[in-house]
């Protein structure tokens, strides 16, 4: 795949989901079954960040935060569904939720994340890694964004077209790659590839005076 852009992510990918009908249908049915998914994420948050603050972009029903030890993690999470934001605040036994899009977020100036999780919802918006640039920008000197994608079967598919994207982007500098690894649910016949990103520059080492 050639360099990345807007225009050509827009031209491959196929419509995204409506996730308001989808949720109030019973999408949150199905994403529980993700349970390998939702671990991995986990896993990577708490091996990187001891205590601190993590953002759930997309949370859906807020099912990540019941992996999270929500004592030393003060959780944030928001979504485009009414419904499904709804279902969070219910589910969600320390933190909080609102309803906000991806690209609409922003926190204030003095705010920041030692994580930010972006579990299955980008490949719903227009411009994946541009927000993700953006992100970058909401963390810690340390920070992280954690991206987990469901690679879907078909090659065309969103999933796995941002797969490649980053992939490509990671290869190319735009972004640090820390981790990367695959799970799969043997029960449901699923996969998913979690990308873990920091800022392609370095932060700058601080010399201390002996």
């Amino acid at each position: 795949m050639s360099d990345y852009s807007v225009s050509e992510w827009l031209r491959l990918r196929e419509a995204p989901a409506d996730w308001e009908p989808l949720f109030c249908e019973g999408a949150g049915d199905i994403l529980a079954a993700e349970v390998p998914a939702y671990a991995l994420v986990a896993g990577y948050v708490h091996r990187f960040v001891e205590r601190g603050a993590a953002l759930d972009a997309g949370c859906g029903e807020g099912r990540l935060a019941a992996y999270l030890d929500l004592e030393r993690l003060a959780y944030s999470g928001f979504d485009v569904s009414p419904t499904a934001v709804s279902r969070a605040r219910t589910a969600v036994r320390r933190g909080e939720v609102c309803e906000c899009s991806i690209e609409a977020f922003s926190p204030p100036d003095d705010r920041f994340f030692d994580a930010v999780i972006f579990k299955g919802s980008l490949p719903s918006i227009e411009d994946p890694l541009g927000e993700i640039d953006r992100y970058l920008r909401f963390l810690t000197l340390e920070g992280v964004v954690i991206v987990s994608l469901y690679i879907n079967p078909k090659p065309s598919g969103n999933s796995s077209l941002l797969a490649r994207l980053l992939e490509q982007a990671c290869v190319s500098g735009r972004y640090r790659l820390i981790e990367q690894a695959h799970t799969t649910s043997v029960t449901h016949n699923r996969a998913w590839q979690v990308f873990v990103l920091r800022a392609s520059v370095p932060a700058p080492t601080i010399e201390v005076d002996s």
